[in-house]
This record gives structure tokens, C-alpha cells and sequence, in this order.
């Protein structure tokens, strides 16, 4: 699917970029991550934005962006995934830390494997949600 696709070579471009590691500085210990509300959701938001950012395109961050906006306003603030946020938390520290040492292939590999596991989770608990027409609001 594409965000499984571009998100993953979006982290692999981000792996090549000299500012990664003080970018990816927030994420690479996960302990000091929110875990609970709107500070959860920002600091998701945030990391995938720096991700995306990282790439030095413009065009493919904001593109990824908008769709990353739009999946998350149709799924995600539908149906909240709290059971796995630690999960999310620790993937996220996973591939801040794959990009920070420059390791593109691994911060490729882990982007693609938590994004499956992400759409496999709300495949399983709603997956009429995916026939849906998205409507913008």
C-alpha cells in the first residue's frame, strides 16, 4: 500500500540527511514519549512529520503529509489503537535511532514492518472502515 511503500523510502532518504541526528533526538529514547491523549498523538504526529521532513523534498513531505492527515482523520481518529501505543512508541525509537546512525536500510525495513503492523491491527478490529468513502471535513 503506499503508506507502507513511500513512508518507508521517505525513512530511508531521511537516513541520508545531516541533520538526523539531532532531528531524531526526541524519539531515540522512547521513554520521554507521551503515552496517553492529545500529548500521544502530537508526538506521533511529530515524528512522522520529522520523518518526512528528513527526506529534503519538499514535495514528498508535504504529499506524505497530506495523505498521513488523511488516514489518520479517517481511521485513526475513529478508532484508537491504545492496546499498541507501546508498541508504536518503541517501533518509533526503533527507526529514530535506524535514521540518527544513518542506517537507511534498517530504518527502511522497521518503517515498513510497523506500518504492516499497524494496518494489519485495524484490518482485523474494523476492516469495513477500510471500504469506506473518505470524506474530507
Amino acid at each position: 500500500s503506499f503508506p507502507t511503500r513511500r513512508s518507508s523510502d521517505l525513512a530511508q532518504l531521511a537516513a541520508g540527511h545531516p541533520d538526523r541526528a539531532e532531528r531524531m533526538a526526541p524519539w531515540t529514547d522512547p521513554s520521554g514519549t507521551p503515552k496517553e491523549g492529545a500529548a500521544y498523538h502530537a508526538a506521533t504526529i511529530d515524528f512522522h512529520g520529522a520523518v518526512y521532513e528528513l527526506t529534503g523534498n519538499a514535495v514528498l513531505s508535504l504529499i506524505t503529509k497530506a495523505i498521513t492527515n488523511i488516514v489518520s482523520s479517517h481511521i485513526v481518529s475513529t478508532l484508537d489503537p491504545v492496546e499498541i501505543r507501546a508498541a508504536i512508541i518503541t517501533e518509533h525509537g526503533q527507526i529514530a535511532r535506524a535514521i540518527a546512525a544513518g542506517r537507511a536500510t534498517k530504518a527502511y525495513r522497521l518503517t515498513a514492518e510497523h506500518f504492516a503492523v499497524q494496518h494489519e491491527y485495524y484490518k482485523r478490529n474494523w476492516p469495513a472502515r477500510f471500504n469506506e468513502l473518505i470524506e474530507w471535513r
